[in-house]
């Protein structure tokens, strides 16, 4: 398994657009998770009229290009020492098909973390776990045209080693990827 885990990294890392990882994102935060309770206080992030809010607030978003297949909060934020600190964040970005299907979300994060697709929650797990690309499937339902997709990833700070940030993949239901858009 980690094998498995050590190439499969090694791939995104070197080719994530050949392996089709979701690398453009819009961010959002960081925000303060010192009482590490982000999983349960972080909204829902949305978007209206090209605008993001959390609740009822404006939320100001960067646009995002992740250099590898793992989308690093910590490199992103750099400029806001985010490292080894405890902070939760979102990533926003939209998945665009000709027509309505069954799809699956390919993701993995060592933080806790939540998937939100066009506004409904659709995966979170609360706990850390070691990461590695794919390793969590979660079954999806694509609307035509564009749908949003949201992560929140939650770091408390328990493990400063590890990364923080998410892997990403959209496969049809039959297991071929999706491009990124």
């Amino acid at each position: 398994r980690r094998t498995t885990t050590s190439v499969m990294k090694g791939l995104a890392r070197h080719f994530p657009d050949t392996m089709r990882f979701f690398r453009s994102w819009d961010l959002v935060g960081p925000f303060d998770n010192q009482q590490r309770d982000g999983m349960v206080v972080a909204a829902p992030l949305t978007r209206t009229d090209g605008a993001y809010r959390l609740a009822d607030a404006p939320a100001a978003a960067t646009a995002y290009t992740s250099p590898e297949g793992f989308v690093d909060f910590d490199l992103a934020f750099a400029d806001r020492d985010t490292a080894g600190r405890t902070f939760y964040a979102y990533a926003a970005t939209t998945v665009t098909v000709p027509e309505a299907r069954s799809a699956q979300l390919r993701t993995s994060s060592f933080h806790p973390y939540k998937l939100w697709l066009n506004g409904t929650l659709v995966y979170q797990r609360v706990h850390m776990d070691a990461d590695c690309p794919d390793k969590v499937k979660t079954p999806i339902h694509l609307t035509a045209g564009d749908n949003q997709l949201v992560v929140m990833v939650a770091r408390n700070g328990a493990n400063t080693t590890a990364h923080w940030g998410f892997w990403l993949r959209v496969a049809n239901a039959d297991g071929s990827l999706l491009e990124p858009h």
